[in-house]
């Protein structure tokens, strides 16, 4: 399980200097104005060199306070990441659940600014179901319950990637 204190004050914007999810809080207001049905194409993303986002497809939908979308498709280090989001303004804080899965994410291309990231090799899945009340991501994801779970196939990470994030299983036995 993930999860986090939900009591926990709100986060203002001076104590999140160099954080990098966005505290900024969702203009539920705006929720009201109208509903929305928009699809979304994205045959390429400008993005960070280190960041490996490469297409992505979208289809937003907004009708009485609650929007999903339905898929969130990115392209990302030659696989996908495939989410399900819906957010439910009618209460206050917004009630969200996010459904993400990683499908065939290539190793060696999944850091790519990462030296020893290169010599890795195999694919990487994993499923994220997560829930939480809030008006911002940042809040959203401080108040997360939720499950995971990760996957590798034919996977072979350098030994120096593996000392270095400490996934060495012969140190956790001991």
């Amino acid at each position: 399980m993930i999860g986090l204190n939900p009591a926990l004050p709100p986060v203002s914007a001076t104590n999140r200097a160099g954080k990098v999810l966005p505290d900024e809080p969702f203009r539920v207001e705006r929720f009201n104005v109208m509903d929305a049905d928009v699809t979304l194409h994205a045959k390429q993303i400008r993005r960070p060199k280190g960041l490996p986002l490469e297409d992505m497809n979208a289809k937003l939908n907004l009708v009485d306070r609650v929007l999903t979308l339905d898929p969130l498709d990115f392209g990302f280090a030659g696989g996908n990441i495939v989410s399900i989001i819906r957010m439910n303004a009618q209460q206050d804080p917004i009630a969200s659940q996010a459904r993400i899965s990683l499908r065939a994410i290539k190793l060696e291309k999944l850091f790519p600014a990462v030296d020893v990231m290169k010599k890795s090799q195999g694919l990487l899945g994993a499923m994220v179901k997560l829930s939480g009340p809030g008006n911002s991501v940042a809040r959203m994801l401080a108040n997360a319950d939720g499950e995971a779970g990760f996957a590798t196939a034919d996977g072979v990470l350098s030994n120096l990637l593996i000392e270095y994030i400490g996934l060495d299983g012969g140190e956790i036995i001991k």
